[in-house]
């Protein structure tokens, strides 16, 4: 994708479970999301500042059934002055222990020219997911949201200032063992969160993580 957009849907390349609800392609935003079954795009930036704001922060009625690993406006090569890096994806592994993986590297902020982001999104077979943290120069200041939502009453964000200090490290979210009954994202590490539903993923942060 170029700036504020996404691809058509793309096969994952085995059956992910995201939620309740299984699926077998996902869009790739260029403004670091992805998204199942949800085409809505949308633009990047809200308000320019300093700093700047960005729209369809969690919860919000587009953002059904999407991730976000970063939620800065994203700016890859072809989008206008100042814009650079690219997106890619790969399929990786074999049953049943498959990766779907998505990269945004060396990306550029809009509107912001010394920013540096390389982060990384990964599906596996399992219906864990997995945000991963090379760089995050965000220089702007900008409060880039980080976290999923299944619906607006069913959502987490983690609190960015602390993705911004943690280079090479990622969150892994996934879904406690039964009978537990309460589903939570963890404080670890520092990492905070917000779970309004009680009804998503455990999370752990882990450092010493290289992007593909």
């Amino acid at each position: 994708p170029v700036d504020d957009d996404g691809t058509a849907p793309i096969s994952i390349g085995f059956r992910f479970t995201f939620g309740a609800t299984v699926y077998t392609d996902v869009r790739i935003i260029s403004n670091g999301r992805l998204q199942f079954g949800n085409n809505y795009c949308g633009y990047g930036t809200q308000a320019v500042g300093p700093p700047p704001t960005y729209p369809y922060n969690y919860p919000n009625g587009n953002m059904n059934n999407t991730m976000r690993v970063y939620g800065a406006d994203f700016c890859p090569a072809g989008g206008g002055a100042g814009c650079s890096g690219r997106v890619t994806y790969a399929l990786l592994g074999s049953a049943p222990n498959r990766q779907f993986v998505v990269t945004w590297s060396q990306m550029k902020e809009w509107n912001s020219g010394t920013s540096l982001f390389n982060v990384q999104m990964i599906l596996q077979e399992t219906g864990d997911f997995v945000y991963q943290y090379k760089d995050v120069a965000n220089v702007s200041q900008g409060a880039g949201q980080i976290g999923y939502q299944l619906s607006a009453a069913d959502y987490v964000v983690v609190d960015a200032t602390t993705i911004n200090s943690i280079a090479y490290s990622s969150l892994r979210f996934f879904k406690p063992t039964p009978p537990l009954a309460e589903y939570r994202l963890d404080e670890c590490s520092g990492v905070t969160a917000a779970d309004v539903s009680g009804n998503g993923y455990n999370g752990t942060l882990a450092g010493g993580v290289s992007l593909a």
